[in-house]
């Protein structure tokens, strides 16, 4: 189009020199006035800086993480149903390869790539400090990375563009491979990890740091020992990187509801939250970078006083009961209640399909007054490298190892509020099991918690075993054994607590512990992570992706769930395990072939 206009400038201006011969010269210089190209810019250290500025920006767009990954593209898994009685999309797998959220995003990420390529082309060009420079170049091809791992995650292989677009003519590249994308991406975050700032440093969550490119390698490597790929290999990386991101000092915060409060409030707890999307103001200010995030995954309201919310997506009574019912945050995750008017009404125990999302509650905004959000949203969580670490380690060794286990109990232990509620009795130890015993109680006193029931088994009089048959919560001490009964020489035995969440020796009777563990962590991570844009792609990588979602088809169909409900378990295939590549690109990029099935 430029080259175009340029042409026609020339044209006219060969019309006129003919009746004014002076001023045809300044006519003739077509350079825009109010734009500046690479070659004028990037010639401070500052340039760079606002650079980089605009290669994170696409992460908060519509197109990103404000709308399209947090709401749409992020929650069509098991966890949600969209709640409209009247859609279309990628959110119920009801669309083509021209819809416009499909062609925009694989956009947004090409300008984000873009941007970077042309930063990464000229960060050589002014003078300044190494350190300084080492800084933006490792951001910016994290950066650059990390776009390319979206697309790869939806899209399969993409082309790989490395260099700035300068001409519109003369950019058809063809796909590379799955394998090729991913390989480039662990070379480019392993190069960036080298050269950005501990989080400490930075001091929050918003700039890339060595945690926030520690844990997205985990990822990475999780994916690339998945499906479609199967590099098992990797498991051991995934490990590794994570680990890095455990010995860095991070923990999580106490209270699992106040992550949330904390988005909301735009306050930082780099602990927790090691990297997040970062929106501000409420969109009526004159510079505001607002966003969806609330809005749309919010507890539905029309009233802006509490903080206007369409309650896009509602829990799947499957969900709903993955949760145990002193688990914190499943009455956070999912709301219990709904409102009416200013007030809060709670919802009836089988109305579990009327539940909406409750982790963005607009409440907690500093302003809720308007239909936009400053709610940040999270990319990267503790409790995610913890149980990424659990999964890798099982997943390389093949067994049940106590670091592992220790990695999954803390993200589990936190839901259920952890010293609030106390540990349960898992076991009683016979010490000596004595003589004479024909009527046994067992008794337990103290230890801090209460519901606890033990039984004995009495064989010639002596004390054989005891059975728990209540466990009991919120032991914070070992309760003592009482043995009532009328022996000749008395038993002794001790109780033994929890791990408090997964009874490691119940596993050690499977013949597989392994497996057994790892399906206890892929319910945690749904638990934990549930609508922060995983699941579908954890499911995707396990291959249960297709299995799962049909499963939900027959199980909604015979629920009292709204008949919409099952529109995406219904709609859902195995073309879907991939977006189609925009109509519009292939029209562009006559390299391109489309996806199986689109």
């Amino acid at each position: 189009m430029k080259t175009i206009s340029n042409k026609i400038s020339i044209g006219i201006c060969t019309v006129i020199i003919c009746l004014f011969s002076s001023g045809c010269e300044k006519f003739l210089d077509t350079k825009p006035a109010d734009f500046y190209g690479p070659e004028e810019y990037f010639n401070t250290e500052g340039d760079l800086n606002r650079a980089l500025i605009g290669v994170y920006d696409p992460l908060g767009s519509s197109e990103l993480y404000s709308y399209n990954l947090s709401s749409m593209f992020g929650t069509e898994a098991d966890e949600g149903y969209y709640n409209r009685s009247s859609a279309e999309g990628p959110q119920i797998y009801d669309f083509t390869s021209a819809h416009t959220r499909i062609r925009t995003t694989w956009q947004k990420l090409y300008q984000g790539i873009d941007r970077a390529n042309v930063l990464l082309a000229n960060v050589n060009k002014p003078e300044m400090s190494n350190s300084a420079r080492n800084i933006i170049i490792g951001e910016a091809k994290f950066l650059r990375a990390f776009y390319y791992f979206i697309l790869v995650s939806n899209w399969g292989g993409v082309p790989l563009v490395l260099e700035p677009t300068n001409n519109p003519i003369g950019n058809s590249i063809a796909r590379s491979t799955d394998k090729e994308i991913y390989d480039f991406i662990l070379k480019e975050m392993k190069e960036a990890e080298g050269k950005v700032r501990t989080i400490q440093s930075v001091g929050h969550a918003g700039r890339v740091t060595k945690s926030a490119v520690q844990g997205i390698l985990a990822r990475v490597c999780l994916y690339m020992a998945g499906y479609p790929l199967m590099d098992v290999s990797k498991y051991a990386e995934a490990r590794d990187w994570a680990k890095k991101v455990m010995d860095a000092g991070h923990a999580l915060n106490s209270d699992y509801k106040q992550i949330f409060i904390n988005y909301a409030q735009d306050k930082y707890d780099i602990n927790e939250s090691i990297w997040e999307v970062e929106f501000w103001g409420n969109g009526a200010d004159s510079f505001s970078e607002a966003g969806w995030v609330g809005v749309r995954l919010g507890i539905a309201t029309t009233d802006v006083s509490l903080g206007h919310s369409y309650g896009i997506i509602r829990t799947t009574e499957k969900y709903f009961r993955l949760f145990e019912t002193d688990d914190l945050r499943r009455d956070w995750t999912i709301a219990p209640f709904k409102y009416s008017g200013k007030n809060k009404v709670n919802h009836a125990a089988s109305a579990i399909y009327d539940r909406d999302i409750g982790k963005w509650r607009r409440e907690y905004e500093r302003d809720h007054s308007t239909s936009l959000t400053a709610q940040n949203y999270p990319l990267l969580r503790y409790a995610d490298v913890l149980l990424m670490y659990a999964e890798a380690d099982v997943m390389a060794s093949g067994t049940v190892n106590t670091a592992a286990v220790n990695a999954y109990n803390q993200v589990r232990r936190r839901g259920f509020g952890e010293y609030m509620f106390g540990k349960f009795i898992k076991s009683i130890k016979v010490n000596s099991g004595g003589t004479g015993y024909t009527d046994v109680k067992i008794e337990l006193e103290g230890g801090g918690g209460t519901g606890a029931e033990a039984t004995a088994i009495v064989e010639g009089g002596a004390i054989t075993g005891i059975q728990v048959t209540k466990r009991g919560t919120g032991y914070t001490q070992v309760p003592n054994v009482k043995i009532v009964g009328t022996p000749t020489n008395a038993a002794s035995a001790t109780a033994i607590l929890s791990d408090f969440d997964y009874d490691l020796t119940a596993s050690q009777a499977d013949p597989r512990p392994d497996i057994h563990f790892l399906e206890a962590i892929k319910n945690e991570r749904s638990r934990e992570l549930g609508f922060e844009g995983l699941r579908k792609y954890d499911l995707i990588r396990w291959g249960d992706f297709l299995t799962v979602m049909k499963d939900m088809e027959v199980e909604i169909s015979t629920s009292n769930a709204p008949s919409y409900a099952s529109w995406a378990f219904r709609n859902v295939g195995p073309k879907n395990l991939l977006f189609p590549i925009p109509v519009r690109e292939i029209a562009l990029n006559n390299k391109l072939i489309q996806n199986p099935n689109w």
